[in-house]
């Protein structure tokens, strides 16, 4: 799927007070790695990287004759980028050559919007010293967000990078989008040049991917290093956000359900007890890395469970040794930072997940009841019937976990029949609890109600209470629900036989 640069044009959904800008859709949902949004706590998935016109970054030591001349024709103003914070390697400053000083404000809003170099930039290669400015960083989202025009008072909050913008009164813009100012650079960086050369065990990605991420470039978008002090006034990160969505979409189906799995889990599971601590972005580090090490055609149906594993460990060795190299720049951790005591207690909880998978999957059932996503988890689920000791209980309570999902949605009946009749076609009532196996009659008996409220006279009715009297059988629970469902079905039988006849 090629990436391309969408031309900014106002549209009566879309509300900016700015020059017109051109913007890159980036982010889960552009590299189609989203969750499904949960109804009470909908996050941003919806990305957008606008690049300011006029202005381009560029490295000195990397710069032609040719581009110059390219640059000085379109009237486009350039930045150089300065690599000596070795420190934090994918953090730099940018810097000018300019034969007036300027304020913070006249720079932003001179070099931002402006074609025509007000700030008299100078881009001969005979620089002097004394008209060298650093270009900052600090204000610019803050500029952003201030020249967005909010007349239909929509939410807008400054998000890191980012200025997140939720259109609350209009129906056509229900979820919030962050969008990033940025700027573009066609040089790769020089705290990159590993990437594209470094072994690969897997083959991953291959040299044409390689090359075309490289010769789109990256963008560097206004934030410090967390821990930095002499440069946050000045600091920019580079991104590599178009890049990742071409690594993204380079995955085959089941790569992509492993990093969702994780995905659904750190959020169900680990997000709500240590909330804003470990990002997405970081357990998709780990996976690209994971990828690096295993060929794609080992992460099928049937490996999927193994790959989940190996995935797992490397995340819970990522958080014990502190360290998750970024992807691109593999000199910088991006989680220096984080608190060893907490990232110990995560680590504590992923063995935990690893070692209970399917009760993890339960829960996560419970916490996804509004998004349908069975299937997500069903070849991880199918392992671990295979590999379970004459115990379904857990399994049993998975299944009634996610029919009583749909119920509670009032939807979806002929899937919740078709989960019901594979639970007893699998023979997982034989060898389970008393417990769990109420647990999916209890759930079966809700099913019932809401199709007798459709339409009791129907095949569907008829069907779920013989799946209650099975059950009940299986387990010779011979009470008044077995007594109920077995005149519910007699009776629906002989109806549907006369309206047959």
């Amino acid at each position: 799927m090629p990436h391309q640069i969408v031309p900014y044009r106002p549209l009566a959904d879309d509300y900016i007070n700015i020059q017109p800008l051109a913007f890159i859709s980036t982010g889960s949902l552009a590299e189609t790695l989203f969750l499904p949004f949960k109804s009470i706590d909908i996050s941003s998935d919806i990305d957008r990287m606008f690049e300011f016109p006029h202005i381009i970054v560029v490295d000195e030591n990397q710069l032609t004759v040719d581009e110059q001349e390219k640059y000085q024709q379109s009237k486009t103003s350039l930045l150089y980028i300065d690599y000596t914070n070795e420190k934090y390697p994918c953090y730099v400053t940018l810097y000018f050559y300019s034969s007036l000083n300027s304020s913070h404000k006249e720079t932003l809003e001179q070099l931002l919007t402006h074609p025509e170099n007000k700030l008299n930039i100078i881009e001969s290669k005979a620089h002097i010293i004394k008209n060298k400015q650093n270009f900052p960083s600090a204000g610019i989202v803050e500029w952003f967000q201030l020249n967005w025009n909010n007349t239909t008072q929509d939410k807008i909050e400054k998000h890191g990078p980012s200025v997140c913008v939720q259109a609350v009164n209009d129906p056509k813009l229900p979820l919030p989008m962050d969008h990033v100012p940025s700027l573009r650079s066609h040089h790769w960086p020089k705290s990159a040049l590993t990437w594209s050369t470094r072994p690969r065990l897997s083959g991953w990605p291959n040299q044409q991917l390689i090359d075309k991420i490289i010769h789109f470039g990256c963008h560097l978008v206004a934030l410090a290093h967390p821990l930095s002090d002499n440069y946050r006034n000045h600091e920019w990160r580079l991104s590599f956000s178009v890049g990742e969505v071409l690594l993204a979409h380079s995955l085959n189906v089941y790569q992509r359900k492993c990093y969702s799995i994780m995905k659904a889990i750190f959020k169900a599971q680990i997000n709500s007890d240590y909330p804003n601590i470990i990002c997405s972005y970081y357990l998709k580090t780990i996976f690209y890395w994971l990828c690096e090490k295993y060929k794609e055609e080992t992460f099928n149906y049937k490996s999927l469970y193994d790959r989940f594993l190996d995935y797992i460990n490397l995340v819970i060795e990522c958080f014990r040794k502190k360290r998750i190299e970024h992807y691109f720049v593999s000199g910088h951790n991006l989680i220096e930072h984080l608190n060893e005591n907490i990232l110990t207690k995560i680590v504590n909880k992923c063995e935990e997940i690893k070692f209970n998978i399917l009760e993890t999957i339960q829960k996560c059932e419970y916490f996804y009841h509004n998004t349908n996503q069975y299937e997500r988890f069903r070849p991880i689920t199918d392992e671990l019937n295979r590999s379970t000791n004459n115990d379904n209980s857990c399994i049993i309570l998975y299944y009634a976990s996610f029919i009583y999902a749909l119920v509670m949605q009032k939807q979806i009946i002929d899937y919740s029949l078709i989960m019901v009749n594979e639970c007893l076609e699998r023979n997982y009532l034989h060898d389970c609890s008393d417990d769990s196996a109420r647990c999916l009659i209890n759930v079966l008996c809700h099913l019932a109600d809401f199709i007798s409220e459709k339409n009791e006279c129907s095949p569907e009715f008829l069907q779920v209470n013989n799946f209650i009297m099975k059950a009940c059988e299986l387990k010779s629970f011979y009470d008044k629900v077995y007594q109920t469902a077995t005149e519910n079905f007699q009776e629906v039988k002989e109806k549907l036989e006369i309206l047959n006849n």
